[in-house]
C-alpha cells in the first residue's frame, strides 16, 4: 500500500490489522461546526457513506474483509442493541479487548449508543495489569475476542465473544442514548511503564475537541 503524504485526498493508513481507506471528505466536521454530539456526527457520516469502503479488516476470521460504512453503523447499532437486551444500563462501564478489526470499531461506537462508558484495553496486557484494571473499573460486562476470552473469565458478570458481532448492512437503527453527567465516554488506561497504569477520563467534549483539531489540521495526520 503506498503511504500518502499529509493533505493527500485519499490517505490510507495501516493499523495493525485494518487498512484504512475513507477519504477526509467523509468526514466534513470542521472547527466551525456548532454540534456536540460526537456520535451522531460519526452515525450521520457513516450513513451518508454506506456503500462506500471505509477500512479492509485483515484480521477478520473471514480473511481480508471490505467494510462499509453502512457495515460498520450496522454493527455499530446490534452491538447497541444487544447490549440493552443483556440488561446493560445507561451509565454502566462496559470493557473491549481484541485485534484491531472492524468488529472492534463497531462494538466501540455500539457501547456509546448504548450510553454506557468504554474501556478498551491493550490485547496484550499481562494478567497481573489486566486483573488490576478490571479490579478497579469493575466492567458490568466484557467484549472480547474469542481467542482472549480465557483470560478474562471471573472477571466481570458477563463476557461476550466480539468475533460474533454481525456486520451485515441493513440493521435496524438505534436512536442514541445519553451519557450521564458527568459520565465518560472512554476511561483509556496508561500503559504502565512507570507504574501501575492509570485511568484517563475522556469526555465526548474532550473527542470532540481532538477530532475538530484533527480535521482542522491535516498536517497532523500521519500516513
Amino acid at each position: 500500500m503506498r503511504q500518502n503524504k499529509a493533505g493527500d485526498e485519499h490517505c490510507p493508513a495501516r493499523r495493525d490489522g485494518l487498512s484504512f481507506s475513507a477519504t477526509r471528505a467523509a468526514f466534513p466536521l470542521n472547527a466551525e461546526d456548532n454540534t456536540d454530539s460526537l456520535i451522531q456526527i460519526l452515525l450521520d457520516s457513516l450513513g451518508r457513506n454506506a456503500g462506500r469502503e471505509m477500512l479492509v479488516d485483515l484480521a477478520a476470521p473471514e480473511g481480508a474483509l471490505r467494510v462499509s460504512g453502512g457495515s460498520l453503523r450496522a454493527g455499530a447499532f446490534r452491538a447497541a442493541c444487544s447490549l440493552t437486551e443483556m440488561g446493560i444500563v445507561p451509565g454502566a462501564r462496559v470493557a473491549l479487548s481484541g485485534a484491531n478489526s472492524a468488529r472492534w470499531v463497531a462494538a466501540a461506537l455500539g457501547v456509546r449508543l448504548a450510553g454506557c462508558s468504554l474501556v478498551p484495553l491493550d490485547s496484550e496486557l499481562s494478567q497481573p495489569e489486566r486483573e488490576g484494571i478490571l479490579r478497579f473499573v469493575q466492567p458490568t460486562l466484557i467484549m472480547a475476542d474469542r481467542r482472549l476470552r480465557e483470560r478474562f473469565e471471573g472477571l466481570a458478570p458477563q463476557i461476550v465473544n466480539l468475533d460474533s458481532l454481525d456486520l451485515t448492512p441493513g440493521a435496524p437503527e438505534f436512536t442514541p442514548l445519553d451519557l450521564q453527567p458527568a459520565q465518560p465516554w472512554v476511561i483509556i488506561f496508561t500503559s504502565g511503564t512507570t507504574g501501575t497504569p492509570k485511568g484517563v477520563m475522556l469526555s465526548e467534549a474532550n473527542l470532540l475537541h481532538q477530532v475538530r483539531l484533527f480535521l482542522g489540521h491535516p498536517e497532523l495526520i500521519g500516513p
